[in-house]
């Protein structure tokens, strides 16, 4: 059970750097945004991460053939599947998958962005109840401690960040970052 995890994940992983070629050579005028950069890198790095990781794991077992096999399985994936007459009529059923797809999106963006307004007045709360305003912040709701990374400059914008900046206005941005993904402009 352990080897078929394991070869879906390096499938997987392969399958992401093969997505990020294509990011990286879509000529198309219609779809060339920095964006697609952006994805091709954020998918080559997923890749070659879940490649060390999983890779190293199939040396530490003692079967590197996951590897080879995993590697045959995404090649016929990605250049024989690709050409077959199922794979052709996926477009079919795309547009109702994507539009339902972008609504939960945007729905889950505000539903963050009305949390970190919500934030907000549960701190005006507090503020009321005990005259001193306090700021909440995302260390306070997940009881960590002061950062100690080694570097001095690294500690003091993490222990900002997360410390000492309410997490109203991360969780606005976060929100609004996913709203903004789901919408087609």
């Amino acid at each position: 059970m352990l080897n078929i995890f394991i070869v879906f994940m390096l499938c997987l992983s392969f399958g992401c750097i093969f997505f990020a070629i294509d990011c990286f050579r879509d000529n198309s005028k219609k779809y060339k945004k920095p964006a697609n950069i952006i994805y091709g890198i954020a998918m080559l790095s997923a890749g070659l991460i879940m490649i060390t990781i999983f890779g190293f794991s199939t040396t530490e077992l003692g079967s590197p053939w996951l590897i080879f096999i995993s590697i045959l399985i995404s090649f016929y994936l990605y250049f024989f599947f690709s050409k077959t007459k199922i794979w052709k009529n996926r477009l079919k059923a795309k547009k109702p998958i994507e539009e339902g797809f972008n609504s939960i999106l945007g729905l889950t963006g505000l539903g963050i962005v009305l949390f970190g307004l919500g934030h907000i007045l549960f701190a005006i709360f507090v503020w009321l109840k005990d005259g001193v305003w306090k700021t909440i912040s995302l260390g306070y709701w997940f009881n960590l401690g002061k950062f100690d990374t080694g570097f001095i400059g690294l500690n003091k914008i993490l222990n900002f960040i997360v410390l000492d900046i309410s997490a109203t206005l991360p969780l606005v941005a976060l929100g609004f970052f996913i709203y903004a993904a789901s919408r087609d402009y």
